[in-house]
């Protein structure tokens, strides 16, 4: 997942916008795929585990606050349309403690990638699981 400033290059910007939608239609796409038994539900303790720790990372790294937004809003597809099927993971504490540690970031120097819409969007996660 790429960041760039529109200012400095807004065909490129407007590209990883079409491939942000893109990897946001892949996570739908993988959720009903769990849904009807075609994808394992354990690879996908894999991918949110992953996206975790990319967002983790991402946030505290400088001028890439579109990743973290892209990270944050492909956990929320995928957590939204799977909420039965996660809390049954054995690992579901791990994956929601991992989203709570990044919800309670502050902006600033320790975490310049963090943005409010990163935040608001894993307020929403947990909402919606009751954390």
């Amino acid at each position: 997942i790429e960041s760039v400033n529109p200012e400095e290059d807004y065909e490129k910007f407007c590209l990883l916008n079409l491939e942000s939608e893109k990897r946001k239609s892949l996570s739908c796409l993988i959720a009903n795929l769990i849904k009807v038994n075609m994808f394992e539900i354990s690879d996908l303790f894999n991918i949110l585990d992953s996206l975790c720790d990319q967002l983790f990372l991402s946030c505290k790294k400088e001028n890439i606050k579109a990743t973290c937004e892209a990270i944050s809003e492909n956990l929320f597809v995928l957590m939204s349309l799977l909420v039965e099927e996660i809390k049954s993971l054995d690992e579901y504490n791990l994956i929601i403690n991992k989203i709570s540690n990044v919800k309670d970031f502050t902006r600033g120097e320790d975490n310049p990638s963090f943005t409010s819409k990163v935040k608001f969007k894993l307020m929403d996660i947990l909402e919606i699981y009751n954390k």
